[in-house]
C-alpha cells in the first residue's frame, strides 16, 4: 500500500529550467513500479504530478466530478457536483450553470482575502461574474462560501487578528457582490467553512441548514410530476449499468422505453403517469425536455440520449488538457497543444475513449455530432469540397476551440507569413469596430464559440488553424488582399474586429460592386452570436482609422495595441428578431444582414482622435454605386 508518506521517494529533483521552475524526474522506485504494474504510464508525467500535488498540498478537480448519491435536505434532494476551474472546462461547465435548476457555492479560501498577490484572489468576484453572465438566477441559488478559516488559527505567519482582517474583507466583498446580483443571493452573510476537529459538526450543521433555505427559494415554485424523476432514476440506473460494462452512457428513446417498461413491471403499483408515458411520445418527449433542463440528458442527434452530459464533456475534455495532476498517456503538454492548434484526429479520440469504453467506436458518430452541435469543436476542413460525409472517416480531425494555445506575441502573428506577402504589402486602409462589455466581464467560452461559429461557418480557407489562437484569430479574404484580425482581451473585457488591407477598395465585400466594409459584416455575425448572451450589455466604438493609432508603421505591418480613441456608437434602428444568417446568406457576405442595424457616432462625441490628433474619416468611399 502506498500512502502521502511514501510520495517523496517517487519523484527527485532534477535541478531547474531557467525560469527557475523545479524539475522532477522519477525515481527508481517509481521506474520500477511503473514498468511492473503501469506499462502505459508516462512516469515523467507521473513524477511531476507528485511532485506538484506535494508541493500544493491537495488534488485539484479535473473537469466536473459529481458526487455518488444525492443530498437529503428534508423534503428535498439535491446532486453535488464538484467544477474544475481551468479555464479550458468553462466552455462545457456553462452548459449547465447556465440552468435555472442549479443552486452554485463558490468558495474562497479565507487566507486569500484581502491579499492581491494569492492565487484564489478574487475568485467571488470573478465565478459571481461568470455566472450572471450567462443568465438570470433564481433568488437565493447563489452562495458564497469562505473556506479554510482553521488555517488562520494556527501559529505562524497567520493569527487570530488575520483571520479578523480576512472576515472583515470577506464581509465588504460579500456586501459589494450581493448588491449586484439582482436578488441571486438572499443570505446576510457568506458562509463560513472552518474545518478544525472542533468546528467541523457546527459547519457541516451550517452547511446544510442554508443549503436547505436556499433550495426552498429556488424550487419553491417549482412543480414536477414524480414519473419525472422516476425516470431520472431509471437513467441513473442504466447509466450505472453501462459503466460497470465500460460502455458509453448514451442510449435511444426506444431503448429508454424498454427501460421504463421493465421498472413498469418491476413496480405494478409505480405513478400512473409513467405507465401512460410508455405509450405517448409526446408525455416522453416533456419528459426528456425536463431531464435535459436539469442536465440529466442531452439529446445526441434525433433519437440518442446522452446521459449525465456535463459530467462526461468534461470527462472527455480531461483526456487532452494537460494538468498537472492528471496523469494520462494521451493528454498533451502545452509544446504540443501549440503544435496542434487545437486539432485532435478521431481515431486519437476513439482511442482516448477505449481507455473506459469497450468499443467507443460505435457511437462515435453520435458523440462527434452532439459536441459540434454544441460547437465544442468542429470538423476541420480539408478543401473547400468538404462535406459532412467526412465525418465518419477515421481520417478525419477535429478543432477544439477551447484547446487552442493563447498569443504569446505579435511576432506569432507576424510568423505565418500573412501581413507581409505578394498578394498584401502593406496595411495603408484601417478600419476597426469594438465590443466592450459594460461590467467589465467577458466569459471565456464567449471568444471560442465566436471562432468555432466562425471557422464552421466561413468559406473554407478564410480562417485556417495556424492563424487562430485562443484570444486572436486571422481571417484571409478578397483573393488574399484584406486581412481581419479578431482578438479578445478578457482583462479589459474588449473584443476588437480590425481590417487592413493595401486600399480601401480592398476592405469592400459583398455582391455587386461592394455592399459593405468587411468590418461591418464581421460585426453582424458576432452581433448574431452574442444574442446567446442577452445578459450581458455590449457597448460599440468604431476605432481610429489611422494605422498608427493601431501600431501599424514602416517597420510593423500587423495590428497590435490600440492607442487612438474609441468613438462610442448608437444604432440607428434594432436588429429583427427573425434574421437567420444561414437563410440570409450572410456566412457568404451576400442578401442584407449588415443593413439590418447601422450604427453611427454618438452626439458629443470627440472630432480628433487623442492618438494622432486627426479627425477619423470612416467611410470607405464617398458613394456606393
Amino acid at each position: 500500500n502506498v500512502t502521502g508518506k511514501d510520495l517523496a521517494k517517487f519523484a527527485v529533483s532534477g535541478g531547474g529550467d531557467d525560469n527557475g521552475n523545479g524539475i522532477f524526474r522519477p525515481s527508481r522506485v517509481l521506474l520500477d513500479l511503473c514498468s511492473s504494474k503501469y506499462p502505459s504510464i508516462d512516469s515523467d508525467a507521473f513524477a511531476r504530478a507528485i511532485s506538484a500535488l506535494i508541493a500544493k498540498g491537495y488534488l485539484s478537480t479535473v473537469g466536473a466530478v459529481k458526487v455518488e448519491g444525492t443530498i437529503d435536505l428534508g423534503e428535498r434532494t439535491c446532486s453535488l457536483v464538484d467544477f474544475a476551474g481551468q479555464v479550458e472546462f468553462l466552455v462545457s461547465h456553462q452548459l449547465l450553470l447556465s440552468s435555472m435548476h442549479t443552486l452554485c457555492m463558490v468558495i474562497q479560501p479565507a487566507p486569500s482575502f484581502g491579499k492581491p498577490d494569492h492565487r484564489h484572489f478574487g475568485s467571488w468576484d470573478y465565478w459571481s461574474k461568470f455566472l450572471s453572465s450567462l443568465g438570470d438566477r433564481r433568488r437565493g441559488s447563489l452562495l458564497l462560501a469562505v473556506s479554510q478559516l482553521d488555517k488562520l488559527d494556527k501559529d505562524g505567519n497567520v493569527n487570530n487578528n488575520s483571520k479578523n482582517q480576512a472576515k472583515i474583507h470577506a464581509k465588504r466583498e460579500f456586501a459589494n457582490i450581493k448588491g449586484r446580483a439582482s436578488g441571486a443571493i438572499s443570505c446576510g452573510n457568506p458562509l463560513e467553512l472552518d474545518y478544525c476537529p472542533d468546528s467541523m459538526v457546527k459547519t457541516i450543521s451550517s452547511i446544510k441548514r442554508t443549503l436547505s433555505k436556499s433550495l426552498d427559494e429556488v424550487a419553491h415554485s417549482w412543480w414536477v410530476p414524480s414519473s419525472y424523476e422516476l425516470i431520472a432514476d431509471i437513467l441513473q440506473c442504466a447509466a450505472k449499468q453501462k459503466s460497470s460494462n465500460h460502455e458509453l452512457p448514451i442510449l435511444t428513446k426506444s431503448e429508454l422505453m424498454q427501460e421504463v417498461d421493465a421498472f413498469c413491471k418491476r413496480n405494478p403499483n409505480c405513478s400512473s403517469l409513467l405507465t401512460k408515458i410508455k405509450t405517448d411520445a409526446q408525455l416522453l418527449q416533456r419528459a426528456i425536455n425536463y431531464l435535459e433542463a436539469v442536465g440529466d440528458v442531452m439529446h445526441a442527434c434525433d433519437e440518442w440520449l446522452l446521459i449525465d452530459p456535463i459530467g462526461w464533456f468534461s470527462a472527455f475534455l480531461a483526456h487532452f488538457i494537460k494538468d498537472d495532476l492528471a496523469v494520462s498517456t494521451i493528454q498533451v503538454d502545452s509544446t504540443s497543444l501549440r503544435r496542434q492548434r487545437g486539432t485532435v484526429n478521431l481515431k486519437d479520440i476513439v482511442q482516448a475513449l477505449k481507455h473506459e469504453y469497450k468499443s467507443p467506436q460505435q457511437h462515435i458518430t453520435q458523440i462527434m455530432s452532439l459536441l459540434c452541435g454544441l460547437e465544442l469543436c468542429v470538423p476541420l476542413k480539408t478543401n473547400e469540397q468538404y462535406t459532412s460525409s467526412l465525418e465518419n472517416s477515421t481520417s478525419v480531425s477535429y478543432i477544439f476551440p477551447c484547446l487552442l494555445p493563447p498569443l504569446m506575441s505579435q511576432s506569432e502573428i507576424m510568423s505565418c507569413g500573412l501581413m507581409r506577402s505578394e498578394h498584401f504589402s502593406d496595411a495603408s486602409a484601417v478600419r476597426g469596430h469594438r465590443f466592450r462589455e459594460k461590467s467589465g466581464f467577458i466569459p471565456p467560452g464567449l471568444f471560442v464559440g465566436i471562432l468555432a461559429r466562425m471557422y464552421q461557418q466561413l468559406e473554407y480557407n478564410i480562417m485556417q488553424p495556424a492563424r487562430m489562437w485562443r484570444d486572436h484569430a486571422v481571417l484571409v479574404l478578397n483573393n488574399k488582399k484584406t486581412r481581419v484580425i479578431l482578438r479578445c482581451n478578457l482583462d479589459n473585457a474588449i473584443i476588437d474586429i480590425i481590417a487592413c488591407a493595401s486600399e480601401n477598395e480592398q476592405l469592400f465585400v459583398g455582391a455587386a460592386k461592394g455592399q459593405a466594409s468587411i468590418v461591418i459584416w464581421i460585426v453582424h455575425l458576432i452581433k448574431m452570436f452574442l444574442r446567446s448572451y442577452s445578459q450581458l450589455n455590449f457597448e460599440e466604438s468604431w476605432l481610429c482609422p489611422n494605422p498608427w493609432c493601431h501600431g501599424i508603421d514602416n517597420d510593423n505591418n500587423t495590428p497590435s495595441e490600440y492607442r487612438g480613441s474609441d468613438f462610442l456608437l448608437s444604432s440607428t434602428m434594432r436588429c429583427q428578431k427573425s434574421h437567420d444568417c444561414n437563410v440570409e446568406g450572410c456566412w457568404r457576405f451576400l442578401g442584407t444582414g449588415h443593413k439590418l442595424e447601422p450604427m453611427k457616432v454618438q452626439k458629443g462625441q470627440m472630432n480628433v482622435c487623442k492618438g494622432c490628433n486627426n479627425q477619423p474619416v470612416f467611410t470607405l468611399r464617398e458613394k456606393v454605386d
